[in-house]
């Protein structure tokens, strides 16, 4: 039976396709017996690679945060760093009063303390201020070193403090300034007996005087002993004498007329 060339052709094109089914079949099944497709391995490896890319991207957050978080520690440790410098060869005149003035201009300052004889209160000739930043300190220093005041060259230069140094510079008196306090509350105490401040101390030392012989007594402790209301009557606690005035041979006119 002889065939057209129509039918040759379609026969031979189903064959082709036969045939291209056939090889697609085995490539599948190969891919499958191997698990090996491509397509699965292609997102298993976008997937991996996302998980690196967050964790990078986590990892570099932290490494910023961190040098973010030093930075601005490294800052505040620079500002709140206190700084301390030392002042020698201080002219007469310029305490410490005058320092917290005088620096002020450079930035805030803490504390001024300025060495003085116990004794006296007197200038010993040189000081510390402490200012509130370290880099302040510094600038004070190389700017006050070798400048002329009041025909003295001032020295100066940073120092590194302890926590003692500035713990007298507020409430500091000289033992001159605490003798004549004593000084006067002694004379205030010994003062004349009819002024109102003697007889009020005289009234409390009364009080407390009795409430200790109550407690005393309470306790089954006996004390005698003179009081103070018993010393003043007697005139034992009373106004100290006044000093006697020297003798001037002038006055005494018992030996004006002497006679040979």
């Amino acid at each position: 039976m002889d065939t057209s060339p129509s039918d040759l052709s379609r026969q031979l094109l189903e064959r082709k396709q036969l045939l291209l089914s056939k090889r697609a079949n085995i490539r599948n099944k190969a891919y499958t017996d191997n698990n090996t497709c491509p397509t699965d391995g292609h997102i298993s490896t976008a997937a991996a690679n996302d998980t690196k890319r967050i964790k990078r991207s986590n990892r570099d957050k932290k490494l910023a945060k961190k040098e973010s978080k030093r930075r601005k520690q490294d800052l505040e440790d620079v500002v709140t760093r206190p700084g301390i410098i030392y002042l020698g060869h201080i002219p007469h005149g310029f305490y410490e009063q005058e320092m917290r003035q005088y620096f002020s201009q450079f930035g805030r300052v803490q504390s001024v303390r300025l060495s003085r004889c116990y004794r006296t209160g007197r200038s010993r000739g040189y000081a510390f201020v402490k200012f509130q930043c370290d880099e302040v300190a510094k600038l004070a220093a190389e700017t006050m070193n070798n400048y002329l005041m009041y025909s003295r060259l001032l020295k100066c230069q940073v120092v590194s403090g302890h926590k003692n140094m500035f713990k007298r510079s507020r409430h500091w008196k000289s033992q001159t300034e605490r003798e004549e306090a004593m000084r006067q509350r002694y004379n205030t105490l010994q003062s004349v007996g009819n002024d109102q401040a003697y007889r009020k101390r005289i009234k409390n030392i009364v009080r407390r005087e009795n409430k200790l012989k109550r407690k005393l007594k309470e306790g089954g402790y006996l004390f005698e002993c003179a009081s103070v209301s018993q010393l003043i009557s007697s005139k034992k606690l009373g106004v100290i004498p006044s000093h006697k005035k020297f003798y001037n041979p002038d006055s005494d006119k018992s030996d004006s007329e002497f006679e040979i």
